[in-house]
């Protein structure tokens, strides 16, 4: 089977059932055994940080090093809240077009896995162990498009579908 794209689920986060750290750290490491290499940028003021390599040894110490940059971001000065993590299948730096597991590139708009249904399967059973959603992340063939109208912009935003199905309510 072919891998599929996963966004993140937004309504938890829109109507504060969740932590936004939490998630980040329990995706993250469900998806490290996936995973061959890391990417880690900090958003901050003066400078951004980096920190790049390869998940190397057993499964619990690519854990660690997946904790060690989660707790390095969510230190940032921006709180955590705007950062960059990549856990792909190779040298994101040299190759952006490799699988990546999980992919945060600023903030939770820009939020997706990239999974084959098995692997998906797996990180949905981390989830329930964390004491989060099993649908956390949803396939992104189910974001639904809705015209906006933004001052005298127009324009389509794509809502989650339980973010759909809220505004219809």
């Amino acid at each position: 089977m072919t891998d599929e794209h996963y966004l993140l689920e937004e309504h938890y986060l829109d109507i504060n059932a969740l932590s936004y750290k939490d998630a980040i750290l329990a995706t993250a490491l469900a998806t490290c055994p996936f995973a061959t290499h890391f990417y880690a940028k900090q958003f901050e003021k003066k400078k951004s940080p980096v920190k790049e390599g390869i998940l190397e040894g057993s499964a619990a110490d690519k854990e660690n090093t997946v904790r060690d940059l989660v707790k390095w971001i969510t230190a940032a000065e921006s709180g955590g809240s705007i950062f960059r993590l990549i856990l792909s299948c190779g040298d994101f730096s040299k190759n952006k077009s490799i699988k990546i597991p999980f992919g945060h590139y600023e903030h939770k708009g820009t939020w997706y896995l990239e999974l084959s249904p098995e692997e998906y399967i797996a990180v949905q059973e981390v989830w329930a162990s964390h004491n989060l959603p099993k649908d956390l992340f949803y396939p992104s063939h189910l974001q639904v498009q809705v015209p906006t109208k933004w001052w005298i912009f127009k324009g389509v935003r794509g809502l989650s579908p339980k973010q759909f199905e809220h505004k219809k309510m």
